[in-house]
């Protein structure tokens, strides 16, 4: 019921921000037709900003995180190896971390500075998040500390685990890499060959043919269209790059 009523909200606020620049357009330009467009895709951004951007940002955010991860399992099981206690271990990877691990690791520290216990503060951090991987270390995180970290053999499913997730980074980049040699064509093909094949229709085709086409319009293509494309690609190229490549 609270879901219906937030996507009802959601459709009954995008149709009245649709509905006024909707107007705004059709008063401006003076057509139906755009101020119909103007509705449509100001109702459209609205619900695409408001129900996918907050899920597409946690995503990003958790993808940084899984990527420093075979370097925290690997780290930590050296530690707990050594015999270190667990929250001492804890401590030690908070001042060797960086980004969004590290602000999750401080967060279970502080939690448990407060009085809350180490599987409880960890869980609270598990409930936060929908990747599998970080899920997974930290459930693994919590039976190694319940089982009290005896033997060095008890914290071997956290390096099975730095393995599994070192061998899917290890295919993520042989996928990017596959791609990335086809988008290096469109990046080529965009930013050198049909500019220069514009410019040239353009300067040799208007002697023998009649161009539909004013200077500011010739202008705006070679100026804002064709590096707009460009940019397009470039941004749809850092959407596809695996996370261990964004530093």
């Amino acid at each position: 019921m609270g879901n219906t009523t937030y996507k009802l909200e959601l459709l009954r606020t995008g149709l009245i921000l649709g509905v006024l620049f909707g107007a705004i357009c059709y008063l401006i330009w003076e057509g139906i037709i755009v101020g119909i467009l103007a509705f449509i895709i100001t109702l459209t951004l609205y619900f695409l900003i408001k129900e996918y951007y907050p899920k597409w940002l946690k995503r990003k955010k958790e993808a940084l995180i899984e990527k420093d991860l075979p370097y925290f399992i690997n780290s930590i099981a050296q530690e707990l190896s050594l015999g270190i206690p667990f929250d001492n271990a804890l401590k030690n990877l908070i001042k060797e971390s960086s980004g969004g691990l590290k602000k999750e690791l401080l967060g279970i520290h502080k939690r448990i500075d407060s009085g809350k216990g180490i599987a409880e503060s960890i869980q609270i951090s598990y409930a936060k998040f929908e990747s599998s991987q970080i899920k997974r270390t930290l459930s693994y995180l919590i039976y190694i500390y319940e089982q009290g970290n005896k033997t060095v053999r008890d914290i071997e499913p956290l390096k099975n685990l730095e393995k599994e997730f070192l061998i899917k980074q290890r295919n993520e980049l042989k996928k990017f890499n596959a791609r990335i040699s086809v988008i290096s064509l469109f990046i080529i093909v965009f930013s050198t060959i049909i500019p220069a094949m514009f410019q040239a229709f353009v300067i040799v085709g208007s002697f023998f043919i009649e161009l539909n086409m004013t200077k500011e319009q010739i202008f705006l293509i070679i100026v804002l269209l064709f590096p707009a494309i460009n940019l397009g690609i470039l941004l749809g190229v850092n959407e596809i790059s695996p996370a261990i490549l964004k530093g």
